[in-house]
């Protein structure tokens, strides 16, 4: 038995059946792997994101950086010349000890960085992608196209955004309906 009215029907069914190249983020700011991850909250910031690929020389997804994975365990500050110093949090609290670069970049890529994020393609659908933020408990998957190269992210604020924007559509529609 359905008990959805037509437009409710058709409001879920926009909702299934959105592909994600319709609201993931794009373009996508990434770092290479190799690069000096000192840097990497000067990206969050410039950039206005929470969430940034790494990618090897061939532009193939190698990992992830989460803005709060990164806050858990560095403390980060302005040094007087305006650079980013990090410390390690210890309990909580700022260890005191600057973390050096060779240090931090191997911290950023061997405990930080997600090795294995979750992906998928830009044809595939918004439930899929909520199914999966759901299981893997995670805040962004990365869209890659065939050769795994980073054409999009959908983050839980893109979904958010997307829901907004279809509770907005059916409200109007029904408004112009009565």
């Amino acid at each position: 038995m359905n008990f959805m009215c037509p437009v409710q029907e058709q409001s879920a069914r926009c909702f299934f059946d959105q592909q994600l190249e319709c609201i993931m983020s794009q373009p996508v700011f990434a770092l290479y792997v190799h690069a000096d991850l000192s840097m990497i909250e000067n990206k969050f910031t410039e950039h206005g994101v929470q969430h940034l690929p790494i990618i090897n020389a061939d532009n193939h997804l190698v990992g992830v950086v989460s803005r709060r994975r990164l806050n858990k365990t560095l403390i980060s500050r302005h040094g007087v010349d305006g650079q980013v110093i990090y410390s390690r949090r210890m309990d909580g609290r700022d260890s005191g000890s600057p973390v050096s670069c060779d240090e931090l970049n191997r911290h950023i890529r061997e405990e930080i960085m997600e090795q294995q994020p979750t992906v998928l393609k830009a044809e595939s659908k918004v439930s899929e992608a909520v199914a999966l933020m759901m299981s893997d408990k995670t805040d962004c998957i990365v869209i890659t196209n065939i050769l795994r190269e980073v054409v999009g992210i959908v983050t839980r604020s893109d979904i958010i955004k997307f829901i907004n924007r279809k509770l907005n559509e059916i409200e109007t529609t029904l408004d112009s309906d009565a």
